[in-house]
């Protein structure tokens, strides 16, 4: 049982920072973006070359993995996005735009590091320590701090920082927040950049403990997107809660059914709480789920 509570702590945690990567981008500007998940890879394997191929200390090739998909993530708003949110493109346009990206970076990262499983030298997922009568990995515990770590940030930073409220104004309203003289770009723009980091740093700690491959940002887009929805859109503690919950769905589905089943389990939250609840936990009673 302690094994199981602690798997579904670490699932959780990892869903959780992807949950809230994904709500900061939809929270201001309200579309949801496939190729997220392209950036979230892109974290992963962009560490993986600093370490490996550069000879980078685990530390900094972190720093930098982090630091490329925030890029990356700014980047994408301001060159892509951004164009087409001046022309008033539809939300299909806007899809397929995010599709074309996602597709575009994850054929880079396979032509550039192939399609086998790659994993951080001298990092073994397989050792592990006891804690608590179950078996932790050091990148296990790493994902349960930097989760701590960045949930305790992002709320200091949307609560009591001068960029918090006016992401909070323009999340609430963007057409009154620029009548205001906000700039909506620019906090669409730094949300890209907050949360493409991120979901890099969620990246790299699913890939230090059960290694990486070019596809998969498409199941961290799954669960992270299902997080945002259960736990409430807008709500940075609710990815925190979403996450926890669907983390432990996820784990014990894997656990009693094997891990083809995760997917399944968390598509059938999705629509439960669709149904049943659409604005999650913490969302606002007139709220709608995306």
């Amino acid at each position: 049982m302690a094994q199981v509570v602690i798997g579904g702590i670490v699932a959780g945690c990892a869903t959780a920072l992807m949950g809230l990567a994904f709500g900061l981008i939809y929270s201001v500007d309200r579309r949801f973006y496939v190729g997220q998940g392209a950036i979230f890879t892109l974290g992963a394997y962009a560490a993986l070359l600093c370490h490996d191929r550069l000879a980078s200390s685990l530390p900094l090739a972190l720093v930098l993995g982090c630091t490329s998909a925030g890029v990356a993530g700014f980047l994408t708003d301001r060159q892509i996005y951004r164009r087409l949110r001046s022309r008033n493109a539809s939300s299909l346009v806007f899809l397929m735009a995010s599709l074309g990206l996602y597709i575009v970076i994850q054929n880079l990262i396979s032509w550039g590091f192939g399609d086998d499983t790659r994993s951080f030298s001298g990092i073994d997922p397989a050792a592990a320590r006891p804690l608590f009568g179950a078996r932790v990995t050091q990148p296990q515990l790493w994902m349960v701090l930097a989760t701590i770590a960045v949930f305790g940030g992002v709320n200091v930073l949307l609560r009591w920082s001068r960029y918090g409220m006016i992401h909070r104004a323009t999340a609430d309203n963007a057409l009154l927040a620029t009548s205001r003289g906000i700039a909506a770009d620019r906090v669409v723009a730094c949300s890209f950049a907050c949360g493409s980091t991120i979901a890099g740093l969620a990246a790299i700690l699913v890939s230090m403990d059960t290694n990486m491959t070019p596809t998969m940002g498409l199941h961290a887009l799954v669960w992270g997107y299902v997080a945002m929805v259960i736990g409430g859109v807008g709500h940075a503690n609710g990815a925190l809660l979403g996450g926890l919950f669907l983390g432990f769905v996820r784990y014990l589905s894997a656990w009693h059914f094997g891990s083809q089943w995760e997917d399944v389990s968390s598509l059938g939250l999705l629509m439960l709480f669709l149904v049943l609840r659409p604005r999650g936990f913490l969302g606002d009673s007139g709220q709608r789920a995306p």
